[in-house]
């Protein structure tokens, strides 16, 4: 589900209570200091798709637009350079997806 390509995801999966729950996982190889980052990108990414009902497409844009401002908040400047080489590997996660090239 989550790998090298698909460093982060979100599901939701029935709970034991026989309700649902929304599911995030983050691909075990993603650096520690980033996981929140990318925890918080699926969080957001669910919420406009699911309560907003905004498209696939559009959640995903506007999650990726908060979770840089969140690791540019958050991380040091040092760190920050190292999460946006980190995740310009990924094709969804890279600078057109960032600046909507």
């Amino acid at each position: 589900m989550v790998n090298q390509e698909t460093p982060a995801k979100f599901k939701v999966t029935p709970d034991t209570g026989g309700g649902l729950s929304l599911s995030i996982w983050i691909w075990e190889g993603t650096p520690s200091e980033f996981r929140d980052i990318l925890f918080y990108h699926e969080l957001k990414e669910a919420e406009f798709l699911f309560v907003d009902g905004l498209s696939k497409d559009e959640a995903h844009k506007k999650a990726v637009s908060l979770h840089m401002t969140y690791a540019k908040k958050f991380l040091p400047e040092d760190k920050f350079r190292e999460f946006l080489e980190w995740q310009s590997q990924f094709e969804k996660y890279g600078a057109d997806s960032f600046f909507g090239k």
